[in-house]
Formats: C-alpha cells, sequence, structure tokens
C-alpha cells in the first residue's frame, strides 16, 4: 500500500510539473511563436485526463462520493451555463492532489515559478523572446518576456508568498534584502505597483513579527478573526464594484489606486450582470469568478478558502495564515485566486478536507 501511494503520489508530481511549466510558458512570448500556443493547449489537456484517470482509480468514503457527486453535477452547470470549462479543470486537477503532500506540491511551484520566471527575463534579455514595451510614449513598462507588463511581477509576487511560507523562521536577513532588492527591481521596470506594495508588506510584516516573537512563551494566538478574511475581501471587492459611481471624485481616486479595476469590473457587471452558474468575465478574482462562473462556484471558492484560513488559525500556523491573508487581498485586483501555477493554495483545501 505504501508503495501505490509513493508511485501515485510521484505520478502526480509528474503531470503537475509538465502541467505548471506549459501554463505559465503560455504567458510568456512563446505563446505566439508559431504552433505553440496549440502543442501547449494540447499538452494541459492531457495533464487534466491524465490527472482524472487519477481520480477515478482512488476509492472514496460514502460521505466522499456524495460530495465528488454533488460538486460534479455543480460544476456541469456552471460549464453549461457559462460556456468555460476552467473552473471544472482546476477542480480535476485540484482533486487529483488528494493523497499528495500538499508541501511538496507548494515547494515543487515555488522552485518552477523562480525557474521559469528567471529564465524567461533572461531570454528575454539576450534576444531569445521579444521583451515587449508597453506604454512606451509614457512609462516604458517592460514586459520581460512575458505578454503582459505585470505578470512576470505577479508571478515574482505569489514566488515571494511561498518561498516565505517554505522559509518560516530559517529565512536571514540577507535573503529578505536580496527578495526585496529584486522586487524594487521588477517595479521599476514594470511598473506594477500593487504586487510591489504587497511584496513590500509581506517582508516588512514577517519579518518585524518575527523579532515581537523573541522571548515569548505563547509566540502565536489564535486570532480568529483572520477566518473571516476571505469571505471579507471577496465582498468588499465586489461591493465595491456593484455600487462604484464613475462620476464621484471619492470613487476615482481609489480606482486609480487600483490600476482602474473598480471602473472595469463595474461596467462588466453593468453590462452582463450574473448568474448562479456564470456567463462572464472581468479583472478582479471575485468578480471574475462570479461573472464568468457564477455565484455557486464563488461560494464553494470562498468556503475553501475560509476553511484553509480557519485550519491555519487552529494549527497556529502563521505563515500560511499570512499567505492566504495577502492572496485573497491581491486578488481585489488580481484574476489568480484559482490560477494554479500562480497560486497554489487550493491544494490546502483538498488535503484538510481529505483528512
Amino acid at each position: 500500500m505504501q508503495y501505490r501511494t509513493t508511485k501515485r503520489e510521484s505520478f502526480f508530481l509528474i503531470i503537475y510539473t509538465v502541467y505548471m511549466i506549459v501554463l505559465l510558458l503560455s504567458q510568456t512570448a512563446f505563446e505566439e511563436m508559431g504552433a505553440a500556443s496549440s502543442i501547449f493547449k494540447y499538452v494541459r489537456y492531457l495533464c487534466y485526463f491524465l490527472a482524472a484517470l487519477l481520480i477515478l482509480q482512488d476509492s472514496y468514503r460514502e460521505k466522499q462520493i456524495w460530495g465528488v457527486a454533488i460538486l460534479g453535477v455543480l460544476t456541469v452547470g456552471t460549464v453549461v451555463c457559462s460556456g468555460n470549462s476552467t473552473f471544472i479543470l482546476y477542480l480535476i486537477m485540484i482533486l487529483a492532489a488528494k493523497e499528495v503532500n500538499v508541501r511538496t506540491i507548494v515547494k515543487l511551484t515555488c522552485i518552477i515559478q523562480g525557474a521559469m520566471l528567471l529564465s524567461i527575463v533572461v531570454m528575454s534579455q539576450i534576444g531569445i523572446i521579444p521583451d515587449y514595451i508597453f506604454d512606451a510614449s509614457t512609462r516604458q513598462r517592460h514586459g520581460l518576456g512575458f505578454l503582459w507588463t505585470t505578470t512576470g511581477a505577479i508571478l515574482y509576487f505569489y514566488f515571494m508568498v511561498l518561498y516565505i511560507y517554505l522559509r518560516e523562521e530559517r529565512a536571514h536577513l540577507i535573503e529578505y534584502v536580496i527578495l526585496e532588492a529584486v522586487n524594487f527591481g521588477l517595479y521599476k521596470l514594470t511598473d506594477a505597483r500593487m504586487s510591489f506594495y504587497l511584496s513590500t508588506l509581506l517582508l516588512v510584516y514577517v519579518y518585524v513579527m518575527r523579532f515581537y516573537w523573541q522571548n515569548r512563551k505563547n509566540r502565536i494566538r489564535k486570532n480568529r478573526l483572520l477566518i473571516g478574511a476571505p469571505a471579507f475581501f471577496c465582498i468588499l471587492a465586489v461591493a465595491c464594484q456593484i455600487f462604484y459611481i464613475p462620476t464621484d471624485a471619492r470613487w476615482q481616486k481609489i480606482n486609480s489606486v487600483l490600476s482602474g479595476r473598480l471602473e472595469l469590473g463595474c461596467f462588466g457587471w453593468r453590462d452582463y450582470g450574473f448568474s448562479l452558474l456564470g456567463t462572464n468575465y472581468v479583472d478582479c478574482s471575485y468578480m471574475q469568478i462570479l461573472l464568468e462562473n457564477g455565484l455557486i462556484p464563488l461560494v464553494i471558492i470562498i468556503a475553501v478558502y475560509t476553511y484553509i484560513m480557519y485550519m491555519a488559525v487552529k494549527e497556529k500556523d502563521f505563515y500560511l495564515q499570512t499567505a492566504v491573508l495577502l492572496i485573497t487581498a491581491f486578488s481585489i485586483t488580481e484574476p489568480r485566486l484559482l490560477n494554479l501555477a500562480y497560486n497554489p493554495l487550493p491544494f490546502f483545501g483538498i488535503t484538510y478536507i481529505s483528512l
């Protein structure tokens, strides 16, 4: 039994590695080279197919079977109503990780993200792939090999969150300094403000808390207020975009700080509305899921994140608490709450629920 479990875990990690690399490559200039886009797509679907085979060969308890069945019906309904299969495909990959050590997944994700980011940026600077320049007449924002100027900086934000989570208190000051130096360099090249601010906040907050804990017997207390953070950020993001008033000066200032996300979300809401099972797409993670996949998938996703935070608080895992807090906050302006190439946190959900 032990050999079977180990073999299954290895097979999933191979699938996930290929999947992550291809998913990240599709965000780069390679996507526009020849038949690369089609190849990336076929490889992704092959990974989903292999992950589905893993799910089918697993054994389930009766309650788990009913849970998967209900979730499957809701997911199929989402696909039928929205015409978008993203939610069910991500769900397949997450369910396939049921018997895999989640820390191994996070470590693998962090390594691939760091290696891919470094490789793509280097290749863009030596001419293998183009370094697209955006807003050339004003800010000279570099794509650094990616299809959009903020993608590299956003990938680095998630890499930092995972790196700090994995290193915990073992990280030295020099590591924080190097991380922030790279963060600042990416900011100057891309002008990706939100990812820069939150990355800096992450480093300062975690390092300050380490000093605060020194010589304290009860280092981390159970702050149950954090359990409501995913729902709070979701409600805040959706409410602000629904009630946004384009002619109000105060709303305009907030919209400017958020790089126009409020206005885009507001127009998406007003033009398309939303249903229980989805119709359309916008930028903010919460509004995007609401419009593209529907209310029910959004509730499921927020419930999973709430449960992850609950377990992090229960186990006094400060670094997981910080990761969930920052990623759910960042999702107000970025659509990667459920993008596994950037954000592996949903895997914690299947791990905790399985346990």
